[in-house]
């Protein structure tokens, strides 16, 4: 039963300026947040954080949080990057919310040059291939596909001079 009370940082980006509101508070199980121009703008509950807890947002604001943490200046920290990818993969892994929006949400974030958040990336994508051993053959090679595609393991081949045979049996997840 939920007992505590919870204070949490809401990190919004308005024309790319970020702003973090240190007084929200979630005192009850369910809580509402007032969000100014809520549509557009780029919002993430949790700012500079990533932890046990687990926030669940819809996949069209996972993809526009996507597009924000993608962005070279991106206002979101390391952390909240990283908490983005743990979150949206274990809430889909939990069944709370589609894989496909965790595999977007990783799409954008192709730039991405934090080595811990290509960590957590690499984690997330070998725990699905693990718990999708079962799927039809074509859905475990569209997931080998996507993992050898993903920017930073094909670019680490590329950048070394190397050839990057996406069919090779020595490249296969």
């Amino acid at each position: 039963e939920f007992r505590r009370v919870l204070f949490r940082s809401l990190l919004t980006v308005n024309g790319g300026k970020a702003t973090i509101d240190h007084d929200a508070v979630l005192s009850t199980r369910e809580s509402t947040i007032a969000i100014k121009d809520v549509a557009s703008s780029t919002w993430k509950l949790n700012a500079k954080t990533c932890g046990v807890y687990r926030t669940l947002y819809p996949a069209d604001r996972l993809a526009k949080l996507g597009d924000e943490a993608g962005k070279k200046d991106s206002s979101f920290t390391l952390q909240d990057r990283m908490g983005l990818v743990q979150d949206s993969f274990v809430l889909a892994s939990s069944g709370y919310s589609k894989t496909s929006g965790a595999l977007t949400l990783i799409s954008k974030l192709s730039g991405e040059t934090e080595n811990l958040v290509w960590d957590e990336i690499s984690s997330a994508l070998g725990k699905l291939s693990a718990t999708w051993w079962d799927q039809p053959e074509n859905v475990r090679e569209g997931i080998s596909k996507f993992r050898r595609t993903v920017r930073p393991f094909s670019l680490a081949v590329n950048e070394r001079g190397l050839t990057c045979d996406v069919s090779s049996p020595a490249l296969r997840t």
